[in-house]
């Protein structure tokens, strides 16, 4: 009875510690083995009431179908939080780990980390290149001696050119599919590994630059499906100022192409003080909402004012404020960043 009662619970704290790691996905044929396994034991002890009733304690917790999706609420996970673990050369490339110290299976890992990696992915607003490399456990029984061997394979994702943040959360899809049909690939090889638990996944995020000036870099696919932007071909190093002007003047027919109409629009803007190829500082003070001294601008004498008023000019009666030190000092840097003369230029 003694040695009956040991086994007993030897294989209820193994079910336990296997429903404790198994996917959701898979749970229910784990469970249907296990369920099988119970029975073919029960019965070498002569299916006895007794010991169907300590197998049925083992398992009284087990979920049905309909719960699975519920199944991991009574079992918190652990909190897996990318980790920067070294930058690279000029810390143009950052590296971050997530090292789990539970057993999970890859493709589940994956899964529940992808919102942490997507909102990393998305930290880096400019361009990006991105790759991730998951490390797992793989085992065998070594043919000569029977007994379980085990190392670390690294898989490894292709590095995916990101433009903005709309795509991440797809290219990481994108890149899950690859890596699962590597781990499928490799336990085909006839080797005898097996993918065992997730040893850590790495995220590289290093900084994107063009090889080249006067190169036209075609959008990610999942962009261009959009058709919600206009990539403009350029032969020089203009780019920002055929945006700027396509955006002014849009067309249905070839948007992306400068045509000699386009160049006759260009040359009503006013580009002075602007650089070609344009600062990444003026690109992104030209996205931001400036201020305007609208009470103060009230006659065309005030046009050619060769300074910026001071901040008390930039009250606003129809808000009834003034406006704020960053706003104010975000108008000199305007001021002084595009090199502006008068106020006809501000």
């Amino acid at each position: 009875m003694n040695n009956r009662q040991g086994l007993t619970d030897k294989i209820r704290e193994w079910y336990n510690w296997l429903t404790t790691h198994v996917p959701s996905s898979i749970r229910k044929g784990v469970s249907n083995a296990f369920n099988t396994m119970r029975k073919k034991v029960v019965k070498l002890y002569n299916n006895s009431k007794e010991e169907e009733d300590q197998w049925h304690d083992a398992i009284k917790h087990q979920k049905t179908e309909d719960e699975d999706e519920q199944w991991y609420d009574t079992n918190p996970e652990e909190k897996l939080t990318p980790i920067l673990t070294k930058h690279g050369i000029k810390k143009k490339v950052k590296t971050y780990v997530i090292n789990p110290n539970s057993a999970y299976d890859p493709a589940y890992f994956l899964t529940i980390t992808k919102d942490e990696v997507t909102t990393l992915i998305n930290s880096e607003t400019e361009p990006k290149n991105v790759s991730i490399s998951l490390a797992c456990e793989i085992v065998r029984n070594d043919p000569k001696t029977g007994e379980e061997v085990s190392t670390v394979a690294h898989f490894r994702s292709k590095t995916h050119k990101l433009i903005g943040i709309d795509d991440a959360e797809e290219v990481l899809s994108i890149m899950k599919e690859k890596m699962l049909k590597s781990f499928s690939e490799y336990q085909k090889r006839g080797s005898g590994w097996t993918i065992g638990r997730v040893d850590l996944l790495e995220i590289r995020i290093g900084e994107f630059r063009p090889l080249r000036g006067k190169r036209h870099e075609p959008l990610p696919e999942s962009i261009k499906r959009r058709k919600a932007i206009v990539n403009m071909k350029i032969n020089d190093d203009k780019c920002f100022k055929w945006a700027v002007t396509r955006a002014l003047n849009p067309i249905n027919i070839h948007p992306e192409r400068i045509s000699k109409e386009l160049e006759e629009q260009s040359k009503k803007l006013k580009w002075e003080g602007t650089e070609f190829p344009t600062l990444l500082k003026q690109k992104e003070l030209l996205k931001q909402k400036g201020v305007y001294p609208y009470e103060y601008m009230d006659g065309f004498d005030k046009v050619g004012k060769a300074s910026l008023p001071p901040k008390s000019k930039f009250f606003s009666k129809l808000n009834n404020a003034d406006i704020s030190d960053a706003d104010y000092r975000r108008a000199q840097t305007v001021w002084s960043t595009f090199n502006m003369q008068t106020m006809r230029d501000y």
